[in-house]
């Protein structure tokens, strides 16, 4: 997910007007993606397996949903953004030119972006057409 955030980083840069607002574009665009894979996830196990947790019912359920994504950015700007961690993981990023199976950074998060949107349509065709 550092690569993915490094790469995402490095595109939002040229449009942003400091390094560290290019940091938070992509903590938020990243917990919508993360929050978007959970809730997928979920819509297809639910679909698959025919039973669906109670505590994702109801009320409660969309609290959950709320509170999701503001967690999942939380997290993103404790581990990277707070103390300007995301410099130190983007300049070796860079500097490793790093590779997972012979893929570029680019192409892996290419890859990550549109089989999430994949799967969140899979997700809500489920749930729609049952």
């Amino acid at each position: 997910m550092k690569i993915i955030f490094c790469k995402i980083y490095q595109w939002f840069l040229p449009n942003s007007l400091s390094q560290k607002n290019a940091a938070l574009h992509v903590m938020c665009f990243l917990s919508f993606f993360l929050t978007m894979n959970i809730i997928s996830v979920y819509l297809i196990l639910t679909n698959l397996i025919g039973y669906s947790l109670s505590i994702f019912s109801g009320e409660f359920g969309e609290l959950i949903v709320l509170i999701l994504p503001f967690l999942i950015s939380f997290i993103i700007y404790m581990s990277l953004i707070r103390k300007n961690k995301y410099l130190v993981l983007y300049k070796q990023v860079q500097k490793n030119n790093i590779h997972i199976f012979s893929f570029s950074s680019k192409i892996i998060t290419i890859l990550y972006l549109f089989f999430s949107l994949i799967l969140f349509i899979v997700g809500l065709l489920l749930k729609i057409h049952p």
